[in-house]
């Protein structure tokens, strides 16, 4: 990579690359190649530092805005190795342990309904606000510091914005879908352990997804 000047200053900035490359090719690549060839233990290596290379990577990019597409390059593998080092210790990636603390299940307080609804609202405007609004400034700061950005003009930036309303509904459909096959089985379980056989018939009569309409019958 240090042979390559472009390549060398978008990914590591004026840090030297012969001392990285001497830590990073033992705990990062030969660790590696030990996973891919069955030494599961070196897993508890290969995910730690490449976790400790990000962090350090991503506060250098963003104090000298340099290095930057190398904290990116990081960020993804950093992903991928917690991902693939969940695969290699436990089989599956354990989606079940994001229901913790305050997206975990816990039973509510007492209270009036309207009490309940102005909760679930204000829980609703929280999710939305970070999720749509926090975490992308978030990004776009990130994108400007990082010298990432890339200027638009104006007619360009409107149909971004309108293409991002669909994205929109793209990213509900795809939330949806998450929940659907990550959070509603643990919810399920939840629920059928707390009230048993009566929500097991609840499950019975009411779809999930789609309502169905119960049969009436009209006297005469």
């Amino acid at each position: 990579m240090f042979t390559f000047p472009i390549v060398r200053d978008s990914t590591l900035g004026d840090l030297p690359p012969v001392p990285v490359a001497v830590a990073d090719i033992p705990l990062f690549v030969v660790t590696s190649a030990l996973v891919a060839a069955g030494v599961r233990s070196a897993v508890w290596i290969v995910v730690p530092w490449a976790l400790l290379v990000t962090a350090g990577l991503t506060v250098y990019a963003t104090i000298a805005t340099e290095a930057c597409w190398g904290a990116v390059r990081m960020v993804a593998a950093a992903a991928g190795g917690i991902g693939a080092g969940m695969l290699v210790l436990l089989g599956r990636i354990p989606t079940e342990r994001i229901l913790i603390g305050p997206l975990g299940f816990r039973d509510a307080r007492p209270a009036r309904a309207r009490r309940h609804v102005a909760r679930m609202a204000l829980q609703i405007v929280i999710f939305w606000g970070l999720f749509l609004g926090v975490i992308p400034a978030v990004l776009a700061w990130v994108e400007h510091r990082w010298q990432l950005h890339v200027p638009f003009a104006l007619p360009l930036v409107i149909a971004g914005a309108v293409i991002f309303a669909w994205i929109v509904v793209g990213y509900v459909i795809a939330g949806s879908a998450v929940w659907n096959d990550v959070v509603r089985p643990v919810e399920e379980r939840d629920l059928l352990a707390k009230f048993g056989a009566p929500y097991a018939e609840y499950c019975a009569r009411v779809r999930c997804w789609v309502p169905r309409i119960p049969a009436r019958t009209v006297g005469v």
